[in-house]
Order: C-alpha cells, then structure tokens, then sequence
C-alpha cells in the first residue's frame, strides 16, 4: 500500500494545468503512469532480471487498457524507454513545474542556466565541466524528483568520483533547498554525529 500511495503521489506532482494545455491528454497520462511506476519500483531494484520482470509487467498493463479503454496511447519500444520517457522539474528554463521532458535541447538550455546561477550563488564551489548527458539527466531527475516530493528520501550509491555529491548540490538548488554535509575526519566518533544531527534537526526546525 505504501507503494502505491506513492506512486499516486507522484503522479499528482503533475499540475492540473499540465495535463490540460496538453493535446494528448491520455497518453500524457498513460506515461506519466509508466515513469512513475519506474520511480517507485524499479529504481528500487539492483538485478536486471528483476528490472526487466516489471518492465514486462508495465508493457503488458499498457496494452491491457489500450485494448479495454480505447483511448490510451499506442506506445511503442521507442517511446517506454526510460531515456525517452522523462518527467522533472526542470524540463524547460523558467519553469519548475514537474512536467514532461519534451525536448533534449530545451532540458540541456534549462540545466545550462540552472549551472550558472548555481555558479553565481556559490562563487567559491563552482560546478565547472558538467557534461549534460542524458544517464545524468536521468539521474538527476531522480534525485531532484525525490527532494520535490514530501518526506522525500534516498540513498546515493556508487562508487566514488562518479558525480553523486555534484548532481545531490544540483538537485538541492533546483528544489531552494539548503544542503548539510557532515565533515568526516579520523577523530570524527558517536559525540561528533550526535551534535552533527542536533544542529542539522535545529535548522530544518526554524522557520524562515
């Protein structure tokens, strides 16, 4: 139940407004459905066999309602996969409404200026050499869409220099919100992350 709880809460991270300025309602719909259920589950699993099990399930579901509902989208291999079927919060410049990625040039000039007013507010930690690819745009959908949500959460693992801490800023400024990152030494113990937590619980409790 809690699953679908959520993926019922990120479909309706969608604005009314979204879903009636577009000409294909249904399958705008039918999509959002297919990249929120990869959210939920299959972002959650580590196997590809797994992967490839709900893949199958969700291809299945969407012929199911096109053969029982009519009007669902005809979508073929192309338009399911996870780089074509894309929903962020910054799929064009100057919005930040969650929103389907209808361009690969306008999401890379949308992320372009997010670098550099990101650059501008932190003068001394620029960002500096992002490549705008597409599996770091996936990434970085996931982990924005993830601090977007309410209660939020996520665990980032890889190994080290392949862009986690770099995408989590990016993601952190896309929301307005303030990052916190423990300094970790070899003196750094139990007390040390006691009063870490206590000043990141103070902060998170202080209205603006």
């Amino acid at each position: 139940m809690r699953q679908l709880a959520e993926l019922t809460q990120g479909m309706l991270m969608v604005e009314p407004a979204t879903v009636a300025k577009s000409a294909r309602k249904p399958e705008l719909l039918q999509k959002l459905w297919v990249h929120e259920s990869r959210r939920v589950f299959t972002d959650r699993l580590v196997c590809e066999a797994d992967r490839e099990l709900v893949e199958g399930l969700l291809a299945s579901v969407v012929l199911a309602n096109k053969a029982s509902v009519g009007p669902f989208a005809d979508l073929g291999a192309e338009e399911m996969a996870p780089s074509s079927l894309l929903f962020c919060n910054f799929a064009e410049a100057g919005s930040a409404d969650y929103s389907p990625v209808l361009s690969r040039a306008k999401v890379q000039t949308s992320l372009t200026e997010i670098i550099e007013l990101y650059n501008q507010a932190n003068s001394k930690r620029q960002l500096r050499g992002l490549q705008l690819f597409t599996y770091m745009i996936e990434h970085l959908s996931r982990i924005s869409r993830i601090i977007l949500k309410p209660q939020g959460h996520g665990l980032l693992v890889s190994l080290g220099g392949n862009g986690r801490s770099t995408l989590a800023k990016l993601a952190t400024f896309i929301n307005a919100c303030t990052p916190f990152r423990a300094e970790f030494s070899r003196a750094y113990g139990r007390l040390e992350w006691l009063d870490d937590m206590k000043a990141l619980f103070k902060h998170a409790g202080i209205d603006d």
